[in-house]
Order: structure tokens, then sequence, then C-alpha cells
């Protein structure tokens, strides 16, 4: 055997050893072939990923505000874009310069309608025709009083005026039918609407001390929708010649809350573009409307009216009407605040001694609530209009007009935690 055969059988022999169980690992022959780098991991590919869309968003966002300052350059404007908001949100006429409507300025009331006009609309497939007496009211001209007569005066905005309603559909209709047609009622009975679309509160307690001496009501009923009322509510008041005028102040302070509000996104035109929708304005009314200082400007105006019913010994009762916003559930629950606006008003009004008629619990109890509201509009159907005659009459007139004696609705004093009768005469 020659030294190459040995050394084969030795290399073979050392080999058989090294395989057994105590043996090393062999190490791993080495490759040739150059190393290839780690496919990267899912988490990094989902960080690129998602930078990349950041990215892109922030690009398109930036794209659209540079455009959006040479399209809509009035929004982009300070100087013309905050007076189209405060109108939005204020909603009333004429509070601030951009509301007044050109030739119905009036110094008294604010903004008068044309007296003795006929006026016949198309809106929503629906025509309709509207009539104003010579004060320019849509109502009769005001007649003598019969022996026995009970007399209802109805004040308020568009919700009570009728927007989009014939004359035979109004509430004031509505209620002298439900009156004729009911057997225990045996007094003649008359309504007269003196309601204004646009108008608030102050401006109805205004339209009342002007005309309640010469129709002498028995009772005094006030439409007062929260979503148009609350904010130019503690905007104006009555000065001492007896007209409505704005409180400049309360102006101003009202400007730096609604800034306040819009917060930095106010400098954007993407924000700007949205907040001049009536969901994002609605939301800043009520928004802004739970604000102390404005509820209790609201208190206020309601004490008045109380008061000045009570001094003239008319009956006082309100109606609380609602729109989409403040019937609907879901999202839009969640989006408009309104109970932190309608809860105090209605607590402060229980508190007070003012029977008052919830229309959202009406319209929620009776089912669908769709079919009361006027879809595209916002303000009640001939059902919607129909149901609050309904609910006036059976809680706020029949009660009285059935009764022979005892205080009116609404007129007892107020009562201090003392026990002190207050305006008790």
């Amino acid at each position: 055997m020659n030294h190459e055969t040995a050394n084969e059988f030795e290399r073979a022999a050392a080999g058989h050893q090294s395989s057994g169980r105590d043996a090393p690992t062999a190490s791993a022959p080495v490759s040739n072939v150059p190393e290839t780098k780690a496919r990267p991991s899912l988490r990094r590919k989902i960080l690129v990923r998602l930078i990349f869309v950041g990215f892109s968003l922030v690009l398109g966002v930036a794209f659209v505000e540079i455009a959006g300052r040479f399209l809509f350059r009035s929004v982009a404007d300070d100087a013309r874009y905050y007076p189209m908001l405060e109108a939005h949100v204020v909603r009333s006429a004429p509070i601030l310069e951009p509301t007044r409507k050109p030739g119905m300025f009036d110094a008294k009331f604010g903004y008068v309608l044309s007296p003795n006009a006929t006026v016949t609309e198309s809106r929503l497939g629906k025509t309709f025709t509207q009539r104003t007496n010579s004060l320019g009211f849509r109502t009769r001209e005001i007649e003598p009083r019969l022996p026995g007569e009970y007399r209802v005066l109805l004040v308020g905005d568009s919700y009570f005026y009728g927007a989009m309603m014939n004359e035979e559909e109004t509430i004031e209709a509505q209620l002298e039918r439900m009156s004729g047609s009911d057997p225990q009622v045996k007094r003649h009975f008359r309504v007269y609407n003196f309601a204004r679309s646009g108008y608030c509160t102050v401006q109805e307690l205004l339209v009342a001390r002007t005309y309640a001496a010469q129709i002498h009501p028995d009772i005094i009923i006030l439409g007062f929708f929260a979503a148009n009322d609350v904010i130019p509510n503690a905007l104006t008041r009555i000065d001492d010649e007896g007209h409505f005028v704005p409180v400049a102040e309360r102006i101003e302070r009202f400007r730096n809350d609604l800034r306040a509000e819009l917060g930095p996104c106010r400098h954007s035109v993407i924000f700007r573009i949205l907040s001049l929708t009536n969901p994002f304005s609605s939301r800043l009314v009520y928004r802004l409307g739970q604000q102390p200082w404005v509820l209790e400007q609201n208190y206020e105006v309601l004490r008045q009216f109380q008061s000045f019913c009570r001094d003239h010994r008319y009956g006082f009762g309100m109606v609380f009407q609602h729109t989409t916003d403040s019937l609907a559930s879901g999202w839009r629950a969640a989006f408009y605040p309104r109970d932190d606006v309608h809860r105090p008003l209605s607590a402060f009004c229980e508190h007070s001694g003012i029977p008052s008629v919830d229309m959202r619990r009406e319209f929620l109890e009776a089912g669908d609530w769709e079919q009361f509201i006027l879809k595209g509009d916002g303000h009640c159907s001939a059902q919607g209009v129909r149901k609050t005659a309904e609910a006036i009459y059976q809680q706020l007139i029949r009660p009285e007009l059935v009764r022979q004696d005892g205080p009116r609705l609404g007129t007892e004093p107020l009562v201090t935690s003392s026990g002190t009768a207050l305006g008790s005469r």
C-alpha cells in the first residue's frame, strides 16, 4: 500500500469520526456568489407608503389652497369673508350691514313687508300665494272686538308666518278651523298672525308692544326658533325711542367669539368655504349660542316679554320650533350641539312659569318626523304646520278658551326664593 492510498484511508476515517453525535458541526462552504440584501420588512413598506400618501395630501392641499385664493378671492379676503360668515350665523335681518334687504329697511322694526301686497311664488314644485294687510302683516285687518270674543296674537318668524304655505294652510287658518269644529267652544274665536320671516324675538317683542293694544288679545303666543333667534337676540335691543337697534359692544364680542371658535383653521380657504355652508354655519350657531352671555341676553328678552304680557293682562305662551338639524339622530346629533342651547332655554321657561310647547317632542312622538319638514327647505310641511297648530290649540289655547275664570296662561307673577311676588299689582 503506497502513501497516497494510506492518506485516503486516513482521511476517510477522520470523516467517519467527525460525523458522530458528539462531533462539532462542520462549517458551511464559502460561496463565491455575491451576498444579496435582505428584503424590506412589511412595517417598513407601510411606513414608506404612508409617508408618500401624506406628502401627496400635503401637496394636494397646498395646491388647492393656492388655487382657491385665486378662484375664490372673496373668501380669501378677510374684509369680505367675515361679513359673509357673520350674516350666515346671525341669520336675522337687519343687524349687520350685509343682511339688510334693499328697499325694505325700516327705522322701527328693522325691515317690513309691503302693505296690501299679493305675491305668488313657486318653490320646490309648489306654488303659494301670500297677502299682506294694510300694516304689512300676513293676516286680516284689525277689527273691533266682539262681545265675549277670544283673541290670539301670534308673533314669530317664518315658521309662524307660513313659509311656502297658502292662506288656508297657515297656523292662523288651522287654529280657527279647530276652534270652529270644537263642540265645547261657545265663544267667537279669532287669530291675528303678526309673524314676519327673518324676525328675532326682540323684533317680535316690539311688534307685540306696538300692536297688542289695537288687537286686545287674550293670549300672545311666541314662536321661538333657536337656530335663528338665539344669536340676534343677544346682539340687539329696543331703544328708548322704541326702535330695534344693534348693540355695538355685543356685536364686537360676538365677532371675537366667532373668530375664537374658528381657531387657526380660519386662515384656510378650504375651511372658509366649508364654514359658509349650512351645516357648518348651523354648528357655529349652536356653539356660540351656548355661551353664558348669549343665553343670559335671551333670558332677558323672555323676561321682558312675560312682564309686558303680565302688566297688560295678556296670557303668554311659547312654541319651540325645530328643523332637521335639531330633530335628526346619528351624526347630526353629534355634529350639532343643539341640546346645549335648547335645554337651558326650556328650563328657563319652566322655572319662570312660561307655558311652552316643544315641537321636537311632538314630532318625535308622532313617529316619522321627516313628514313634518319640507325636504330641501327646512320649514314645516303642511303636515308639520297642522301638527304645530294642534299642539298650540290643545296645550295653550283650548284650556283658556273653554274656561270662564282664573288667571290667564303665563300671567301668574314670578316668585323669588324668598316668596316675594314680582310684578304683582
